[in-house]
């Protein structure tokens, strides 16, 4: 089912809000709005909530191999880190995407970015750079590992702070912002197929460097960056809401 579901946004199929031309330009094209689609933005929600919930069965793996043989027996701890879970996690994009056949570019980066945070988390795990909140119970451990946002702790007592009325109201106002911005950005990069600087065939190494490819490999890292931002400030606000605690957050 889901497979289907995430297969209808290989292409844009909205329909066009209205058409216009631009003044002064004599390019012969025509310009047009389209709506924002609730189902794609109900995708994404779909794609970060399978993140969360992959995050929680590797850290309860990472767990049982790593935490658990941290101090009894390192040396499992440290094989089952560099020889399982790291690279399991960096090929797990690979094999996720193609499983839940996402297409799109957007609905993918979640699983990108949860493909190295997971890497990383390991390595805290094995070599016990966690804040003492993160070590007391599971259910803190999962909180911390496995959240898709990251936790404000206190400088001295090194536990986590809670969230403040006025920080809620402050997230929610970036959120919005945020949202807008990355409504405007994927309008803007999805009628020029994610080549706003045009495409350039890449048939030796110096095509590499080629000013449109550099282009748009920064305009689509500039998308990546504003997704994971919009991403992070709605989980932020929902963690924050359901437990009280204050999250990180980049504005």
């Amino acid at each position: 089912m889901l497979q289907s579901f995430f297969g209808q946004f290989a292409e844009d199929a909205r329909e066009v809000s209205f058409e216009f031309e631009l003044p002064f330009v004599n390019d012969g094209a025509n310009y047009a709005f389209t709506a924002p689609s609730l189902q794609f933005w109900f995708a994404l929600s779909v794609c970060l909530l399978l993140q969360t919930i992959v995050g929680i069965v590797c850290m309860l793996v990472a767990w049982v191999l790593i935490k658990k043989n941290r101090q009894e027996n390192p040396t499992m701890a440290f094989v089952a880190c560099y020889g399982l879970l790291c690279p399991a996690a960096l090929y797990l994009p690979f094999a996720l995407l193609p499983f839940l056949n996402i297409p799109n570019t957007v609905l993918a980066t979640p699983f990108v970015g949860l493909a190295i945070s997971n890497a990383l988390h390991f390595l805290e795990i094995l070599y016990d750079t966690s804040p003492p909140f993160a070590e007391k119970t599971i259910s803190n451990f999962l909180l911390y590992h496995a959240s898709p946002v990251m936790l404000r702790f206190h400088p001295k007592t090194q536990e986590v702070t809670k969230a403040t009325t006025d920080e809620m109201r402050h997230k929610l106002q970036v959120s919005l912002f945020s949202f807008c911005s990355t409504v405007v950005l994927l309008n803007v990069l999805l009628i020029t197929s994610y080549e706003p600087f045009g495409h350039h065939e890449l048939t030796s190494v110096a095509d590499y460097f080629n000013w449109r490819h550099l282009g748009n490999n920064m305009a689509n890292a500039y998308l990546i960056g504003t997704n994971l931002e919009t991403g992070t400030l709605i989980f932020g606000v929902i963690i924050s809401f359901i437990t009280g605690y204050s999250t990180i957050y980049l504005n």
